[in-house]
Order: structure tokens, then C-alpha cells, then sequence
């Protein structure tokens, strides 16, 4: 039992803030088909209809990598995919973290999930999202 604690330890030591926030983003479910990939000439029909990711406005979207691009985030993961308004993308830029926009307009549902994520843990930084990305989880 002892030896069992101590690989638990050891586990729970090794997990990083960028490691808990990716396997977060990999298990949420969207409300809506999340974009197929990123080339915009496949995206055209996709984009019909979708709301916003952040603000929930049905309004025309584009693709946002919720992990940015520039913090070392999957460019076509669809995991890392969600549906954006751009006036919410534009705002975000590269955070980690919710738009700073009016908190009053944003009530989509990835606002809610990193409310909740926010309450139990804290955001990784960009350098330790592209550490985790770079050299992986394993040892």
C-alpha cells in the first residue's frame, strides 16, 4: 500500500497545469459540430448557423484555436477547435483565458467551462503550454 502511495505521489507531482488544462479541453463536448479543420475554403458551409464560442451570439464565426497558435496550441486538433465570433477572437488574441470583453455579453458555452476550470485550478502559462506540447508528457 505504501509503494502504491508513493507512485501516486510521484504521478500527481509530475502533472503540470498545461497537462490538467489540455486533458480538460480534450474531454469537452461542444454543443455544436465543432469546425472540421482550418483551411478556410472547406469552412464556407460550416460556418451557416454556429454561435459563438464565447459571447453564444449566432453571428457569423470563424475558427478559434482555443489554445493559440502562438502559445504552441494544435493548429487542426479538433479538440482545440471551437466556433468564434470575430469581435471575441479579436479580443482574446493569444490569452489562455476568457475574452476580456463585457462579462455581460459573454454567456457561450466555453465561457462557462473555463468559469468552472477557473474555480478548481489556474490557466497555464504559454511557455508551459509549449513545453508540454514541445517535449511531451512523458518521461
Amino acid at each position: 500500500m505504501k509503494k502504491l502511495f508513493e507512485n501516486w505521489q510521484k504521478y500527481l507531482e509530475k502533472t503540470t497545469n498545461a497537462e490538467i488544462f489540455v486533458e480538460f479541453l480534450k474531454k469537452l463536448e461542444s454543443p455544436q459540430a465543432r469546425p472540421s479543420g482550418f483551411k478556410k475554403s472547406s469552412l464556407k458551409r460550416e460556418k451557416v448557423g454556429k454561435s459563438c464560442c464565447w459571447c453564444g451570439k449566432v453571428i457569423l464565426v470563424g475558427v478559434e484555436h482555443i489554445i493559440p497558435r502562438s502559445a504552441g496550441g494544435p493548429a487542426i486538433d479538433e479538440w482545440n477547435l471551437a466556433w468564434s465570433c470575430y469581435p471575441c477572437n479579436w479580443a482574446r488574441e493569444a490569452l489562455i483565458d476568457i475574452p476580456p470583453r463585457n462579462p455581460k455579453i459573454l454567456n457561450g458555452w466555453l465561457t462557462q467551462e473555463f468559469e468552472n476550470f477557473k474555480a478548481t485550478n489556474s490557466f497555464p502559462t504559454s511557455e508551459e503550454i509549449r513545453k508540454h506540447f514541445n517535449l511531451g508528457t512523458e518521461e
